[in-house]
């Protein structure tokens, strides 16, 4: 896209989760901009959460892969930049370049919980 900031990414996520090519499952949506050399910029409706997140690592993944085999950007670490304001980085692996891909940045715990 040329402006992934522009879409109503839930309205337009939701149909197109919901086409009836992707019965009965249904797909999770990512809206992506090239933001450079090395850089996209992503905005995902997830299915099961059935709104847009603020960050998604398989979409990140997804929309690094793409942008890879359409000449976007080279096969060698990506910055994505997501709605989180925490970008992710996606690296391909360096054994298994076409079919590994590592994520990374900070992590953070936002829950604990103890099953009795």
């Amino acid at each position: 896209m040329d402006d992934v900031d522009a879409i109503d990414a839930v309205l337009v996520g939701r149909l197109i989760r919901r086409h009836s090519d992707l019965a009965p499952l249904g797909t999770n949506v990512n809206f992506v901009q090239a933001a450079g050399s090395q850089a996209l910029k992503i905005r995902t409706y997830e299915r099961g959460v059935e709104a847009e997140t603020l960050s998604c690592g398989s979409g990140a993944v997804a929309a690094v892969v793409i942008a890879t085999l359409r000449g976007l950007v080279t096969p060698r670490a990506v910055t994505v930049h997501n709605r989180a304001g925490e970008p992710l980085t996606v690296r391909p692996h360096p054994d298994r370049p076409k079919r590994i891909h590592w994520v990374g940045r900070p992590v953070t715990n936002t829950f604990e919980g103890v099953l009795t």
